[in-house]
């Protein structure tokens, strides 16, 4: 069955989305989320979207790297973890997660964290929120 595919940026571009403020942009592409990333990086690194929630199913860490590499360079910042039925996941590793993606945006050749293993071996729901709507959040 043919499946038709847009560019995020295209359609933010359209429908004047990359001029206004947005509350949540929820992504759950079944393991292609880095692609819409990719896609949308006029949309994401402007700074208007405030939330972000995405399904990772994606389980090569390289990939899964780029992908928080790029939320946190365009000031995003990790609020919450989900188990897929929305519940909390293990909630008091939280605290970890923000400083570890610091880390690594930090150094020429990224190291893969547990953190970051983790991700790739869990299919979770990643809450991300604008850094600016983080003021306690000094990174």
């Amino acid at each position: 069955m043919p499946v038709s595919v847009a560019v995020l940026d295209t359609i933010a571009q359209q429908e004047g989305w990359l001029d206004r403020k947005i509350s949540l942009a929820k992504v759950d592409v079944e393991g292609f989320e880095n692609f819409v990333f990719e896609g949308g990086k006029k949309l994401i690194y402007n700074g208007n979207v405030d939330n972000i929630l995405m399904e990772n199913s994606i389980t090569d860490v390289k990939v899964v790297g780029g992908m928080m590499d790029m939320l946190y360079d365009a000031g995003y910042r990790i609020a919450a973890i989900l188990s897929v039925n929305g519940d909390p996941y293990h909630e008091d590793w939280w605290p970890t997660f923000n400083p570890s993606l610091e880390e690594r945006h930090n150094v020429k050749d990224p190291v893969v964290s547990d953190q970051l293993a983790f991700l790739a071996r869990a299919t979770s729901n990643i809450w991300w929120q604008h850094k600016s709507l983080r003021p306690d959040d000094a990174s």
